[in-house]
């Protein structure tokens, strides 16, 4: 199977790139492994899937459907709240960092509700 080509200064390139750097960031700020940040995005994607799509057989299909979407979309938003994260220097542990992914859900799900 053929890999698809990437330019190496296009957009999805430079996006990619950016996202790596900002989780390898963020992980070693919260001292925390990939895995755990991997666990930490998967449970909030879910938390607020299942609070916001009040259809459970819609929300079972984004959830597991990648030409849905979501995962694109909530990584994008995610990872974007770490770079905010790193930039405002929040001292971060695990714990902390925790926290605040569980104020980005709550946020997000008011940014729903308007």
């Amino acid at each position: 199977m053929r890999r698809p080509y990437t330019k190496p200064n296009s957009h999805s390139q430079k996006e990619a790139s950016r996202v790596v750097a900002t989780t390898s960031e963020v992980c070693n700020r919260a001292r925390i492994t990939r895995d755990q940040w991997i666990r930490i995005l998967f449970e909030a994607g879910c938390i607020w899937a299942e609070r916001n799509i009040m259809q459970p057989e819609k929300c079972l299909s984004m959830l597991t459907d990648p030409t849905q979407g979501y995962w694109a979309w909530f990584i994008q938003v995610f990872t974007k709240d770490d770079a905010e994260l790193i930039v405002n220097g929040y001292g971060l542990s695990a714990g902390r960092y925790q926290q605040l992914k569980d104020e980005l859900i709550e946020d997000l799900g008011k940014k729903t509700e308007q």
